[in-house]
């Protein structure tokens, strides 16, 4: 399954948040109903149109039933579907478990298998996981610019996003980070990711792979206590017997990106007030109009402000604590001292009851 390193993208399927309704109903449906529903309702325009898509499949059991999910998708709606296996050659039965996949795509018309090879001539020591992560994205995101193709399943479900708040929130990540996954979701090299099982546990997964014979390989790895995300998921068994199941916790992260969206949306509409000039590495904004707004609001406006500077300049930014200890101080009546926070110095000119807050880039 693949799993990115996080970058600054916009979710663009408004969407995004199922309503109880189709909650309801999804929970009656079989899994090919309720895949079906979800593309239709998440997938249908977004792909119109468009000839071929790429799924990632490392032969696990979600990734193996979204493959055959979408295959019997993209035949309908009359696509070309291509299937891409990683080997990361870090266990030695990795090379044959991506041939298991390729076996299995060869029966499909309209799809073609690629296993993508990671060679780290084992000169691998700390950070594995990690960085296998990042040169998985990196291999398949090669490919599927080769192959000018756009968007990207992943089998992403709901035990998924249950796992992923927690990891966020043992982060203290604020409320875009616990917003966790979305269906649809846009990154800045141009690819779209897309996740139709958000709302499909794992169970229901390993349950239709058993159903339609469909082999799947086991990863020892997800067994090692020494990793976090396999602490976080035996944790869940503890906190389901509290109440706090999976779907619950996928709910509400849900909400929280419903919530996120609307104070993003807010917030960008607040920051076109509050800029006075704008220029190339240089954001000039009145502090009068940042400091009337709701906290959350003009916090996100320094937020935002930042972004735009890290937009120029391909970087990334600073944790949030050390923004939110910067903009506490921004805002103070007392004298601001002139500082550089991650590539970005900030300047507020206190000029005969005018006052301004200046962003720009440390030369």
């Amino acid at each position: 399954m693949l799993i990115l390193k996080w970058k600054r993208s916009i979710a663009v399927d408004k969407a995004s948040c199922y309503s109880a309704q189709n909650m309801k109903i999804a929970d009656m449906l079989g899994l090919k109903e309720k895949f079906s529903m979800n593309m239709n309702e998440h997938f249908s325009k977004t792909l119109d149109g468009i000839e071929k898509v790429a799924v990632a499949v490392s032969g696990g059991p979600d990734s193996l039933a979204l493959m055959n999910l979408l295959h019997g998708w993209v035949i309908q709606q009359k696509k070309y579907l291509h299937v891409l296996t990683v080997d990361h050659n870090l266990r030695p039965e990795s090379g044959d478990e991506a041939q298991k996949v390729a076996d299995i795509v060869s029966a499909y018309d309209g799809a073609t298998h690629k296993t993508l090879v990671w060679d780290h001539k084992g000169e691998l020591e700390s950070r594995v996981q990690e960085t296998a992560r990042e040169v998985r994205y990196e291999l398949i995101s090669a490919y599927i610019k080769e192959q000018n193709i756009q968007h990207l399943f992943l089998g992403h479900h709901m035990d998924d996003q249950a796992e992923t708040f927690l990891f966020r929130l043992a982060k203290g990540s604020g409320l875009k980070g616990l917003s966790s996954m979305s269906e649809i979701q846009p990154m800045d090299n141009g690819i779209i990711l897309c996740r139709p099982l958000l709302n499909v546990s794992k169970a229901e997964l390993i349950e239709y792979c058993h159903k339609f014979n469909l082999e799947y390989c086991k990863d020892p790895t997800n067994d090692l206590d020494k990793y976090a995300r396999v602490r976080l998921r035996k944790s869940m068994e503890i906190l389901e017997q509290e109440g706090l199941s999976a779907k619950r916790l996928a709910k509400t992260a849900q909400r929280l990106d419903r919530a996120e969206r609307a104070l993003d949306k807010v917030a960008a509409k607040a920051l076109k007030v509050a800029i006075k000039d704008r220029k190339t590495g240089c954001i000039e904004m009145e502090f009068a109009a940042i400091k009337k707004e709701p906290e959350e609001i003009a916090f996100r406006i320094i937020q935002k402000a930042m972004e735009q500077l890290y937009d120029d300049n391909s970087s990334y930014g600073p944790r949030m604590e050390k923004v939110e200890a910067l903009f506490y101080d921004l805002m103070k009546p007392e004298p601001f001292r002139k500082r550089t926070l991650g590539g970005i110095i900030f300047e507020r000119k206190d000029n005969q009851g005018q006052k301004t807050i200046v962003l720009y880039h440390e030369q």
